[in-house]
């Protein structure tokens, strides 16, 4: 809701300022995350609003620069704290974990973080299972847990989707596991890896 908010008032003051090509302006942005709390738009040639200049790099680590007014512009969003990329969940992998073992589920890409946006999972014997993330074989250095040992009941789901954004994120240039104690687990996992 706020970077729609932020999209209309900086669709707004653009067309305000008489919309000409050479037009810039910076709005206060929530936070103060990027440049001091402003955010500097100029029109470019297409007449649509896009960052001047090099947007400094955000969450994703990535610097996106709008090389002189060509569209290489993202939608942002702002989580309370922090700006982030706007993205889909548009990938999915399977979740096939035998018991008493960890799995890679997603392989790592450097310089990527892994969004997970939702999953459902089952056991086939009551037991736990847990995301993690790390690097090596199933995550096996510098193996950080995302979630809790969630406790399952034989043959019943688990299900949980992120409305807007993610339920939780690796780190940078990490692959994402789970876990299963007892009982193997299956599913499936939706993200965005960028």
């Amino acid at each position: 809701m706020r970077s729609m908010v932020l999209q209309l008032l900086v669709c707004a003051a653009i067309v305000l300022s008489g919309g000409n090509a050479s037009a810039q302006n910076s709005w206060p942005t929530p936070g103060g995350s990027i440049a001091d709390g402003k955010v500097t738009m100029c029109l470019n040639a297409s007449g649509q609003a896009v960052a001047c200049g090099t947007v400094p790099a955000g969450a994703d680590a990535v610097s996106n620069s709008t090389g002189g007014g060509a569209v290489a512009a993202f939608n942002y969003q702002f989580s309370g704290s922090a700006w982030d990329r706007a993205y889909f969940c548009n990938s999915t992998a399977v979740i096939n974990v035998t018991a008493g073992s960890t799995t890679e589920i997603i392989p790592l890409t450097a310089s990527q973080i892994i969004r997970v946006c939702s999953f459902a999972v089952s056991m086939s014997a009551a037991g736990t299972a847990q995301f993690l993330y790390g690097t090596g074989t199933n995550c096996g250095t510098g193996t950080t847990s995302l979630s809790g040992a969630m406790p399952l009941a034989t043959g019943t789901p688990m299900e949980l989707a992120a409305g807007q954004g993610n339920l939780f994120r690796s780190g940078v240039s990490n692959a994402l596991c789970v876990a299963a104690v007892t009982g193997s687990v299956v599913g499936f996992i939706t993200y965005a890896k960028y």
